[in-house]
């Protein structure tokens, strides 16, 4: 096993036979900034990417530069792996194979399984015992109950048994008064543009009104006629009371994941000294 910390994560490749690379989006997006000529596509490597949804962007760059064999990874430090999917089509992407010895529910807030196709909590059967957080009992009542783990993900089933994850549950924008979950709206479009990042939130304008914001990660704005019918398509209804942010880079926490809170308070700093 190889734990590589150098600044030029590239090398690691070229100084090793590695069979297997576990990478996070962020990781990866590092790792194929590496020069063109530094970096041999090698089909019998096992890329496993974890730690977050994989943009179709950076999959199909890792495809050309890297492998074609590549594995979304659902796991935690609390319920271990749960899903390990190849990705044959950029379906893969977003729906994953659960394995077939792991318990992973849709449920509602009472606890109760839902349907196919319904929107709901995600919670996972404990296999080792873990109860809770050391010397941390109102945490752990929060996310452990019953023999399950529950990390706060919304997802749902489809008909043949594979999950979408459709973000956190805290992750919903309000839309003419709906609770609509934020993650497919921002995959379509990260996708649909072919960009690294798209984070779509709503919060309360300066006259206390829900308005919705959508940040596009990109170096140079992207014109507002190739955005708005795109927007348009995934908002629906709730279209006319959108605002859009173009970011050079997107605030992000060691994992890569978009880190909500800090984005918000930076396009309400920027509004307010307007």
């Amino acid at each position: 096993m190889v734990f590589y910390q150098g600044a030029n994560p590239h090398h690691a490749l070229q100084n090793q036979k590695i069979s297997h690379l576990f990478a996070t989006p962020s990781t990866l997006l590092h790792l194929l900034k590496a020069p063109a000529d530094s970096l041999s596509r090698r089909d019998d490597l096992r890329l496993l990417v974890t730690g977050g949804a994989l943009p179709k962007v950076l999959l199909e760059s890792a495809q050309a530069r890297l492998t074609r064999r590549i594995f979304a990874v659902l796991a935690s430090t609390e319920a271990l792996t749960i899903s390990v999917t190849p990705i044959e089509t950029v379906e893969d992407l977003y729906w994953h194979r659960v394995h077939p010895q792991r318990e992973v529910q849709v449920v509602d807030d009472t606890g109760k399984p839902l349907p196919v196709g319904a929107v709901g909590l995600i919670r996972i059967r404990i296999l080792d015992g873990v109860d809770g957080y050391l010397d941390a009992p109102e945490t752990s009542h929060r996310f452990f109950s019953n023999g399950y783990f529950y990390p706060g993900d919304l997802g749902a089933y489809a008909a043949d048994g594979r999950l979408s994850l459709h973000g956190r549950a805290t992750d919903v924008i309000n839309m003419l008064g709906n609770k609509i979950p934020s993650a497919p709206i921002e995959q379509s479009l990260q996708d649909s543009l072919g960009v690294s990042g798209v984070c779509v939130f709503s919060m309360p304008s300066v006259t206390g009104e829900e308005e919705a914001h959508v940040a596009i990660e990109c170096a140079t704005p992207i014109s507002r006629h190739t955005v708005e019918p795109l927007l348009k398509k995934a908002l629906g209804k709730g279209f006319l009371n959108v605002r859009c942010h173009f970011i050079a880079q997107l605030p992000r926490n060691h994992m890569g994941k978009i880190q909500r809170v800090i984005l918000q308070k930076q396009i309400t700093a920027k509004r307010n000294s307007r």
